[in-house]
């Protein structure tokens, strides 16, 4: 039986998300995006969908990437965390990212590392 192969996608632009959204649907994945941190911690607690994958943004209105990825671990969901950011890390933050999450990548991503590095993150589960 395959397993589950559900993506969350939290990011606010749109154009990121119709881009990223179309690839990884076609690449048999299902995602659902949100567009912001409140809603996206809401929805992982709620637990009424079983994600395999977490994907965030840093910057995202009403709650940041920073925060909801501290959120999430303080919640005890172990759910793999991949960052995809535009924003450049200093060393001392992607220490503490690297702790965090599972991947961090910087936009413009490569959807084929990308999808490489979820599908990888999925064997693990």
């Amino acid at each position: 039986m395959e397993k589950n192969r559900t993506i969350l996608l939290v990011e606010d632009d749109t154009s990121t998300v119709e881009v990223y959204s179309d690839e990884l649907k076609e690449k048999g994945y299902e995602v659902i995006c949100i567009n912001n941190g409140r809603e996206a911690l809401e929805l992982l607690n709620s637990k009424k969908i079983n994600f395999n994958i977490i994907i965030i943004d840093l910057k995202l209105p009403k709650m940041d990437g920073e925060e909801l990825i501290k959120k999430i671990r303080n919640n005890h969901i172990n759910i793999p965390i991949i960052i995809c950011t535009a924003y450049p890390f200093k060393n001392s933050f992607k220490k503490l990212y690297e702790k965090l999450t599972d991947a961090i990548f910087t936009k413009p991503v490569d959807l084929d590392i990308l999808t490489n590095k979820i599908n990888e993150l999925i064997k693990q589960e």
